[in-house]
């Protein structure tokens, strides 16, 4: 398989693409608390991106917030690290799971 991973950034009309989305999704971010992923995936969704990799990108992306989300709470005593296992083990296991799942599925419909 040939993925076109590279956005052209020397094209002005897809960087500025590329910079309104991204202003758009902080300004989501920080004014609901919610949906700067959504956002930003539409706008990677437009690009030449192959969707796999924008798919990636946000998930890298939740990575990134969930852990500083669950730092917060270690620092400010609202989680014991008993509570932060038990919720990251049936996380694991039912993404691994739905993963899984999903895979199937997707392979079966290629």
């Amino acid at each position: 398989m040939n993925f076109k991973v590279e956005i052209d950034l020397g094209d002005g009309k897809m960087f500025w693409k590329l910079v309104i989305g991204a202003l758009g999704a902080g300004f989501v971010q920080g004014t609901l608390g919610v949906g700067a992923g959504t956002f930003l995936m539409a706008v990677l969704l437009a690009s030449p991106l192959n969707p796999r990799v924008a798919a990636a990108t946000s998930g890298y992306q939740l990575l990134f917030t969930g852990s500083a989300a669950l730092t917060q709470q270690f620092i400010n005593n609202k989680i014991t690290v008993q509570d932060a296992a038990f919720y990251f083990s049936w996380s694991a296991i039912g993404g691994g799971i739905v993963t899984y799942i999903l895979y199937r599925l997707i392979k079966r419909a290629d």
